[in-house]
């Protein structure tokens, strides 16, 4: 959690000037690349499911009743955060505009005008707040969306109904507790608040921020190490099912699903988002990076098994036996040519 221009009548306007051009300027222009790919991908999927080329998905018996439903949905909840990251994005561009408008001819000014800085300061302390909601929001919908992705590709066994809820209980209270606590950064705290802000210095924030960091890095890591089991068995048992034509695609889409990267960067966030260890610059990048990607991935999840069946749940469903392509070819050394189910089992398997 990077801190914003702190002291600013303390400190120099060329050393405020660095301040926010290395820890708001530059790091937005890294969330406003992020949004453009994002932008690009929400379109991507909005056409694909609306426009007037979309492709049919076939539905099976199980599917068929409810098919249309579930697609909206997951539609729903890729526009939904976009619209999360857009809000945030906004408040940043606001924020920084203030910053470079009002509070640099503020301290220009002789004497400072203290009345432009405390309003900035105010301003501030209001759009914090107002994020920290849209960062709650969108890490829910990405540790939901990674549970649901672990429940789904597992099967519905009897310990994941007891696990998930526990899991997203945890989830909640441990967002709740943090939002409580960052209405320090808010002007008016309630008295509780704003007497844990002064005896601690300030820190009494950082702690509910950093546990809502290792909750989500916890759940991430969880519907990650299930996922990559269900992977590692189908990769033991079907041999074929990376490879053939597609094995690409399925490769790409398992490794995705799985959430591997996405992962390793939660992790690396419990330590780049701590101003307090790492600094205010790397804090800042990572507060710019992250978010952006916590909207990303879980709308790409969704994209994926919306617009083509998950790999795993349907290598889970294919037979060992099934023909595959190629099972009647040689290669160069005289041995059969190992590929992918046919479309014919494949129709046979959905139908």
């Amino acid at each position: 959690m990077s801190s914003s221009t702190s002291d600013p009548d303390l400190q120099s306007p060329v050393k405020n000037l660095t301040i926010i051009a290395k820890q708001r300027v530059f790091p937005l222009f890294l969330e406003t690349v992020l949004l453009g790919v994002f932008t690009v991908q929400t379109a991507f999927f909005v056409y694909h499911r609306c426009g007037p080329g979309r492709r049919e998905v076939v539905p099976s018996v199980q599917q068929r009743t409810h098919w249309r439903y579930r697609i909206d949905y997951m539609l729903s909840l890729a526009i939904c955060l976009y619209v999360l990251l857009l809000i945030f994005w906004a408040m940043d561009v606001v924020v920084l505009q203030q910053e470079l408008l009002v509070l640099m001819p503020g301290l220009l000014s002789l004497p400072l005008d203290i009345d432009a800085i405390h309003g900035f300061e105010k301003l501030r302390g209001m759009e914090k707040y107002a994020q920290a909601v849209l960062q709650v929001l969108i890490w829910t919908a990405g540790d939901c969306v990674a549970l649901w992705r672990a429940y789904v590709v597992l099967g519905q066994a009897r310990w994941k109904k007891i696990l998930i809820p526990a899991l997203l209980f945890i989830d909640f209270g441990a967002y709740g507790t943090h939002l409580i606590y960052y209405l320090c950064v808010s002007t008016g705290p309630p008295r509780l608040n704003g007497f844990l802000w002064d005896k601690t210095s300030g820190s009494v924030s950082i702690a509910p921020f950093m546990a809502a960091l290792s909750v989500t890095a916890a759940m991430q890591l969880i519907s990650t190490c299930l996922i990559a089991y269900k992977a590692w068995t189908i990769w033991k048992n079907r041999k074929g099912f990376f490879k053939g034509p597609g094995r690409m695609f399925r490769t790409l889409a398992a490794f995705i699903e799985s959430g591997t990267v996405y992962t390793s960067l939660w992790v690396w966030c419990i330590v780049g988002s701590n101003d307090l260890v790492i600094g205010t610059v790397v804090a800042a990048w990572t507060d710019h990076l992250m978010l952006p990607m916590a909207a990303m991935y879980p709308s790409l999840v969704v994209m994926i098994v919306t617009l083509r069946d998950s790999v795993l749940v349907d290598g889970d469903n294919m037979p060992p036996s099934a023909p595959r392509y190629g099972a009647d070819k040689q290669d160069a050394d005289g041995e059969p040519v190992d590929g992918y189910f046919s479309p014919a089992v494949l129709d046979e398997i959905h139908v």
